[in-house]
């Protein structure tokens, strides 16, 4: 199957460039370019998971709007990718933003890290909309904050997914991205 093949394309991709950081260069470099490929890994994570939530049918026209609260690496990265490539046949539009409100989240809405104080906020003033949130913040899926967050597992970045959160929010997830995900809620809620 098409998806599948894409799913496994990409960790393979992953897990070939994880493989190329750890090879023998001066410490510091080393963890610079984890932290180019760590940035690199999100922002090809968040283009994927566009493609493999469904979105209600109104949200279904028209571009796909991916919109990062504040500033983040993973914005040229998905600009780029954004002028190439669409996600199942729809343009993509990055926005960049200072604040959220249901009109302006987007279809997906990425927060950073740097972000993630406001994300319990953010997160209840989305609440019942159908915006994917996703949270650079280990357990925001857990905790009810995002559909997905990022986490990393023996030093390799994964992903959470809610399925209370996103059924909340009226998405669903491709049963290939839930074969990848740590399950927040392994029931569903």
């Amino acid at each position: 199957m098409v998806m599948a093949s894409s799913i496994r394309r990409l960790g393979a991709a992953i897990l070939v460039s994880l493989m190329a950081v750890a090879g023998a260069r001066p410490d510091g470099a080393r963890a610079q370019d984890g932290q180019e490929l760590l940035i690199k890994v999100k922002a090809a994570f968040l283009y994927n998971f566009a493609g493999y939530v469904t979105w209600p049918e109104e949200r279904r026209q028209g571009p796909l709007a991916l919109s990062i609260l504040g500033e983040s690496g993973v914005e040229p990265l998905l600009r780029a990718t954004a002028s190439k490539r669409k996600v199942n046949g729809r343009s993509l539009e990055v926005r960049v933003l200072d604040s959220v409100t249901p009109a302006s989240a987007g279809h997906l809405l990425f927060v950073p890290a740097a972000a993630c104080d406001s994300l319990a906020v953010t997160a209840a003033r989305l609440a019942g909309q159908p915006v994917l949130i996703v949270a650079d913040r280990p357990g925001a899926a857990l905790r009810g904050e995002a559909a997905i967050s990022f986490v990393m597992v023996k030093g390799k970045p994964k992903f959470e997914i809610s399925r209370t959160m996103l059924a909340q929010a009226g998405l669903t997830a491709s049963s290939h991205l839930l074969k990848l995900a740590i399950l927040a809620d392994p029931e569903g809620g």
